[in-house]
């Protein structure tokens, strides 16, 4: 099973990477859903992918259960960090998430 998830996972981080190499600055910018971007949508997905990593490394290092991360908490994160998001230029926001960058960066 693990080897299924890490191909699926290969291939979605594939198809991001090309939709997030085509798309132009103006794309990029263009709001989606308001306030949303596709820009923030890629920032938004590299930070919970990143978050995700950083979560199951602390479980596997301490063992026991992942920490439990409710709806609510989640959605206060997205609303605290959407305004940052939204402020960082494309370039550097594709950079840090796994759209294209080489994937998940070491959780410490």
């Amino acid at each position: 099973m693990g080897e299924e998830i890490e191909a699926r996972n290969r291939s979605t981080l594939e198809r991001l990477r090309a939709i997030g190499s085509r798309l132009t600055e103006d794309e990029l910018t263009r709001i989606i859903d308001a306030p949303w971007t596709a820009a923030a949508l890629f920032a938004h997905m590299g930070f919970w992918d990143r978050f995700t990593h950083v979560r199951w490394v602390h479980t596997m290092e301490a063992g026991g259960q992942p920490v439990p991360v409710d709806d609510m908490a989640m959605e206060l994160v997205n609303g605290a960090a959407l305004g940052q998001w939204g402020l960082i230029p494309p370039p550097r926001r594709g950079r840090g998430s796994p759209c294209r960058s080489g994937g998940r960066q070491r959780a410490h």
